[in-house]
């Protein structure tokens, strides 16, 4: 398996004089997040996400199913239903015309525990299996599991697209899954998001492996070039000792979602 250290692709994040990003509590109807602020990057390298047209794409609905065949499209009064997604990316943009991975959003809430596979309920209780793989992470047909990036996707109702905030009342579609850099963040600022804590964002302790040579593993949005690898965040009981790496879309990984907060 392939491993790169994180500084790699986070180092014009921290190596920017008089630049910073920074953990806040962003608090909404009194219910408390922990946040990553980073507006006061360079223009090029942070955005506002809903003012990207590129961000995310509206596919079609299908019910779920193990292997993304044999399924039916969902309806709302015969209709079909549209949901947004993500646009499927890979972590090597140079030649993309659509860039997703190369900013990070200016202002992001995550999770305080890990997501199930089918997110949450309206009383804010998980629902799913605690790991899952990587299209049923992102909200896709299983068989994003073994296409491209550059193959068209059919939404299902699962990941982050069905969490719905710590207390169930965030509309689905709200939560998505982090990009490759907004990983990275999450990964140079664990210890101090699970401080928050005790602040009165109930954030939960990343899970640790038991061995140190085996991260936990959490997916991100971003792909490989190749078909069948995504790209995820590790984490090892050591707190050092984290990565970022390739992984097959076939692994059962943990998951934390991210909300934006848009600051205009």
């Amino acid at each position: 398996m392939k491993r790169i250290t994180v500084i790699i692709f986070v180092s014009f994040f921290i190596l920017l004089k008089g630049y910073s990003q920074k953990i806040e509590i962003y608090e909404e109807a009194g219910i408390k997040y922990a946040a990553i602020k980073s507006m006061e990057l360079p223009a090029n390298r942070v955005e506002n996400r809903s003012e990207n047209p590129d961000f995310y794409k509206t596919i079609q609905l299908f019910k779920y199913t193990d292997s993304g065949m044999d399924t039916e499209p969902i309806q709302v009064n015969g209709e079909n239903v549209y949901v947004k997604r993500i646009t499927r990316h890979p972590y090597n943009e140079n030649n993309q015309t659509i860039k997703i991975v190369w900013k990070v959003s200016e202002y992001f809430i995550i999770s305080p525990d890990n997501v199930c596979s089918d997110g949450n309920d309206s009383d804010g209780k998980n629902v799913g299996e605690k790991t899952m793989k990587w299209a049923t992470a992102n909200g896709y047909l299983a068989t994003a599991n073994t296409n491209s990036y550059t193959t068209a996707s059919f939404a299902v109702p699962k990941g982050c697209a069905m969490y719905r905030g710590k207390d169930g009342k965030d509309e689905p579609g709200t939560w998505r899954i982090p990009t490759l850099r907004e990983g990275s963040l999450i990964m140079i600022f664990y210890k101090e998001l699970e401080r928050t804590k005790d602040k009165g964002t109930d954030f939960q302790p990343f899970d640790l492996s038991l061995d140190d040579k085996k991260g936990t593993a959490y997916w991100l949005a971003t792909e490989n070039n190749s078909s069948t690898n995504a790209w995820s965040i590790k984490f090892y009981p050591t707190a050092v000792k984290y990565t970022s790496s390739l992984i097959s879309k076939g692994s059962t990984l943990y998951l934390r979602c991210i909300r934006d907060i848009p600051l205009k």
